[in-house]
């Protein structure tokens, strides 16, 4: 890797700029085809991939007695207001 690194560097700004569009393309395409790999892999164990355990919206723990809009979790709400 860091021969990669050296010789990117050991370019010009010119040769830096012509060659940036084919390594984001070539970066975009290896990040697809590992995506894909991976859903594979995930349909093989019988799930679907995005299917996963779904975060569970927590009840209100405290409402303030003065505005009831004002609810929280972790703490009284400010009973300024």
């Amino acid at each position: 890797m860091g021969n990669i690194v050296a010789s990117f560097k050991a370019l010009s700004l010119d040769e830096m700029i012509e060659a940036y569009p084919q390594i984001t393309a070539l970066l975009a395409a290896a990040k697809d085809a590992r995506r894909l790999q991976l859903e594979a892999e995930i349909k093989a164990f019988g799930f679907k991939p995005g299917e996963g355990k779904q975060p569970i919206s927590a009840a209100v723990k405290y409402r303030s007695l003065r505005d009831p809009s004002k609810t929280g979790r972790a703490a009284v709400p400010n009973q300024t207001g």
